[in-house]
């Protein structure tokens, strides 16, 4: 899953904004964007209140009680109601955690967080929701029989699945060969045993 979205990380922790710099590189998040500031829920209220909301808001807070729900309603008052926010708090209630899950908020973590705890995060938000997280499709074709396309197809599904460690699936509509026609799938740069074509070469790591 490749996810291309907006990202805005308003964070206490310099220990949490470097987990989320480090993100900048993951074959997950490549393609998003990130912006990273220290100072928490009032830098992203200020921020927010003259900028865009970003697809995807990041808040660290040390705060609890009512003065945590406080910071929720300062940070409501200027961010767009479609965007979705993890909150890294510092209160281990699961009281709490339903309550603002209940409230609309996308998911809480509670610190201090690394940088697989977020990725993890951030991959439950934007599961199942479509949008900016959907897959892609890339055609290959080949102008007559025999040239290599399906091969070249297969290679290069077999080396995106390793790449960004995620499923591949495969459409050969060659539909007039016996051998193709077929539907496969590639987990990890590996080709599904059942389905995969025994003449088709791909690309060991």
């Amino acid at each position: 899953m490749i996810i291309r979205t907006t990202i805005g990380a308003f964070v206490i922790s310099q220990d949490t904004a470097d987990a989320i710099e480090s993100l900048r590189t993951d074959g997950h998040l490549f393609r998003s964007t990130f912006e990273i500031q220290l100072g928490g829920v009032d830098a992203a209220a200020s921020h927010l209140s003259d900028q865009r909301t970003p697809a995807l808001l990041i808040v660290e807070t040390h705060a609890g009680g009512d003065e945590l729900f406080a910071q929720l309603d300062q940070l409501a008052g200027v961010c767009d109601p479609n965007a979705r926010v993890i909150l890294i708090g510092a209160q281990n209630d699961i009281g709490l955690y339903r309550e603002l899950m209940s409230m609309g908020l996308s998911d809480y973590l509670l610190g201090p967080v690394n940088a697989g705890m977020i990725k993890d995060s951030i991959i439950r938000t934007f599961e199942g929701r479509g949008g900016e997280s959907g897959g892609r499709v890339i055609t290959f074709f080949g102008l007559s029989g025999g040239v290599g396309s399906s091969v070249v197809a297969h290679n290069v599904a077999a080396e995106l699945s390793k790449r960004f460690d995620a499923q591949v699936i495969i459409i050969d509509a060659d539909i007039p060969s016996v051998r193709r026609g077929l539907i496969s799938t590639c987990n990890r740069g590996k080709p599904s045993p059942t389905h995969w074509p025994s003449s088709t070469a791909w690309i060991r790591g």
